[in-house]
């Protein structure tokens, strides 16, 4: 039969139906709905707000259900699926925009945004704005991961990252194109920062000589940090002592970035032990052959005062 709606909206019972006198298409007062086996499927309220699953849409689209699935809306294409909704009132949008509050993946809980891909393509968490958490001079408090940057966590107080192992063995390990050149391990009583150093990756090993000539080249100072003008501490400047041991220093001095804000120098002291501990062998040695040489002056003093 032909569908017939009347211009005042007043029609309550069905204006189609197949085959079960309680599926078709109702038109009620200011709403229009899809009854199947006595149950409203898909209402259309005033405010042009469709509900499905519920007779009370609040949303343009409000689907609502009982079970874990039956909030959730599927995508299909060519077999390949994608899913959003609302479960537990906790609900994922997606956006096309070009700014913070319109594009991207938001994920919201309570009614709060926690966090979501970011319409400049990276991910955040617990961050209210688009720029990377803890990076270059940002001190928004969330995670954010970035391709071509790496992850980055930033808190406003307390512990950034909690590592925990229950049995002894490793933390985290730190690889070069594949290649793992370190990793941090752990036991019942402390933690240990490892970086390679198996006689098999090495070659061409010498004895460390000249050790004490070099040392004496190393110039501690002591200093305060510019942000810390209270704390005066022992150390180097890098620069100076990269001329005497440059494995323990990284970049390069009065160096800049492409946007010419200073790229600092490090340094691992660390890699100052070796040096030290061959300069102290070596004053050792010099100590002893003093001590051996001075126990034949005294033998030979007192063999002279007791022939008088």
């Amino acid at each position: 039969m032909p569908l017939k709606l009347n211009g005042d909206n007043s029609v309550s019972t069905p204006a189609f139906t197949g085959d079960d006198a309680d599926t078709g298409l109702q038109c009620g007062t200011n709403e229009l709905k899809l009854v199947t086996g006595g149950t409203e499927a898909v209402t259309v309220d005033s405010s042009q707000n469709v509900g499905i699953g519920t007779t009370s849409p609040s949303t343009a689209l409000h689907i609502s259900g009982t079970g874990v699935n039956d909030s959730r809306a599927t995508f299909t294409r060519s077999g390949v699926s994608g899913v959003v909704g609302i479960v537990s009132n906790d609900l994922l949008l997606a956006g096309a925009g070009t700014d913070d509050t319109d594009g991207g993946i938001q994920f919201f809980t309570g009614g709060s945004s926690r966090g979501g891909i970011k319409p400049v393509g990276h991910v955040t968490w617990g961050s209210t704005t688009t720029e990377l958490p803890g990076f270059n001079g940002n001190t928004s408090v969330g995670l954010g991961l970035e391709y071509d940057k790496g992850l980055f966590l930033s808190r406003a107080d307390n512990a950034c990252l909690f590592l925990n192992n229950n049995i002894t063995g490793d933390l985290a390990r730190f690889s070069r194109s594949g290649s793992q050149k370190g990793k941090i391990t752990i036991n019942t009583t402390s933690v240990a920062y490892n970086t390679n150093s198996d006689y098999r990756l090495k070659q061409n090993v010498v004895s460390l000589s000249g050790a004490i000539t070099r040392v004496k080249q190393l110039l501690p100072k002591r200093f305060n940090f510019i942000a810390d003008p209270d704390t005066t501490v022992d150390g180097f400047l890098a620069h100076e002592a990269q001329t005497v041991v440059p494995e323990a220093v990284t970049g390069t001095q009065d160096a800049v970035d492409s946007e010419g804000n200073p790229d600092y120098q490090g340094i691992d002291q660390s890699k100052l032990v070796p040096l030290l501990t061959a300069a102290l062998q070596e004053a050792i040695a010099k100590i002893e052959t003093l001590e051996t040489q001075n126990a034949d002056l005294l033998t030979r003093v007192t063999a002279l005062e007791n022939a008088q």
